[in-house]
């Protein structure tokens, strides 16, 4: 027996909106998590930067 769903599952099937969403969405998760290691290791490098020069005074 043949399902006769018509147009609307074909315009499902080829709806690519959502992968597109999904990978673009997935993309600046990773830039994300890129800045907030980056802006991590750069402040823990300053906190010692600042440390040693106020054990120098």
């Amino acid at each position: 027996m043949k399902s006769d769903d018509g147009p609307a599952s074909c315009a499902f099937v080829q709806d690519k909106s959502g992968a597109t969403a999904i990978g673009y969405s997935l993309i600046a998760t990773l830039i994300a998590f890129a800045i907030i290691g980056g802006a991590t290791t750069l402040g823990d490098k300053l906190n010692t930067q600042f440390n040693i020069s106020d054990q120098v005074k």
